[in-house]
């Protein structure tokens, strides 16, 4: 059975690539810039109660947050279009528009793209990122022993959206669910930029925070033992202690919350950040949870769903 780990895994070992979420490109000896290509596809990304207009939000940033994490300014987005001949032509123009003015809220620029008319199929767009790189780019590898471990934002909202897309009503009101999720959990992006020397390795939270921290610590090559997990505050409420942990340990995927990981000495740019510490880097491997012990390589994988990693 195809995943997107068997795939991945045959393409990077084949051709020789760096696996990530975004390349980075030496244009001359001064300039580098970073490119992301992130699938949104109507069957799989586009659940019946998000509007056209947010969907091309999510679109964008989806594609946008992969740069970003790695350093760079956000420039242009190109996107391929793959429409079914019947699909409204006003649905269109609101996801077109908010991937615009996604967009526009970093001053880059909708260069166009591709589009196809079919005669069946699903709805697809391919959302192209491009952003330039001002310093070095921050990679999955580079957490060492005595790091902080911290990240923006809370996890585990998308898990009640998975319940809804499930057939599950979510125990708090859909509209605010999504109006949660929406909002992308990233440090203030100027300042983010103005600092990633002080970071030492980073990654968003694409496919849930299990999965995102089993990625970092074996790229690093390091243990990473966590203290604690801002979860979700609505998750608490409405379900036990361990079952609102593990939604957001393994049922948070596409929530984007930058993890990353920081030499102690620079704790104070925290603030700045909007990040809070989770824990701290060690020898070793492996992901461990004060008072909750291991924390499985399971996630969102692509032709699996929720599941547990390989890679």
């Amino acid at each position: 059975m195809l995943s997107e780990n068997l795939v991945v895994e045959w393409i990077t070992s084949t051709l020789g690539i760096t696996w990530g979420d975004a390349t980075v490109i030496q244009i001359n000896s001064h300039k580098r810039i970073a490119v992301n290509v992130d699938a949104f596809d109507g069957e799989l990304h586009w659940p019946s109660f998000l509007d056209a207009y947010s969907a091309g939000l999510r679109a964008y940033r989806g594609s946008t947050s992969d740069i970003i994490v790695r350093g760079a300014k956000p420039l242009a987005v190109l996107v391929a279009l793959r429409v079914p001949r019947n699909f409204p032509f006003e649905t269109l123009k609101d996801f077109v528009k908010g991937i615009s003015d996604a967009a526009q809220e970093f001053d880059a620029v909708y260069l166009g793209g591709d589009t196809d008319i079919v005669e069946t199929d699903s709805f697809r767009a391919e959302v192209v990122s491009i952003g330039a790189l001002h310093g070095e780019p921050l990679t999955r590898g580079g957490a060492r022993p005595g790091d902080l471990v911290v990240a923006v934002g809370d996890f585990g909202v998308s898990s009640l959206l998975y319940d809804a897309i499930q057939g599950n009503t979510p125990p708090l009101p859909l509209r605010e669910v999504i109006r949660t999720w929406l909002k992308p959990k990233w440090p203030p992006v100027n300042k983010w930029l103005e600092n990633t020397a002080y970071v030492t390795a980073s990654i968003d939270n694409s496919d849930g925070l299990a999965l995102s921290l089993h990625y970092l610590s074996e790229n690093s090559n390091v243990r990473i033992e966590l203290d604690e997990i801002p979860i979700y505050p609505p998750l608490l409420e409405h379900y036990t202690e361990k079952e609102a942990l593990e939604r957001a340990l393994y049922l948070s995927g596409e929530e984007y919350n930058f993890i990353f990981t920081i030499h102690p000495k620079h704790e104070a740019l925290l603030d700045e950040l909007n990040a809070r510490i989770l824990g701290r880097v060690t020898t070793g491997s492996g992901v461990f949870l004060k008072g909750y012990g291991p924390i499985q390589k399971s996630g969102w994988i692509s032709g699996l769903g929720y599941a547990r990693g390989s890679r």
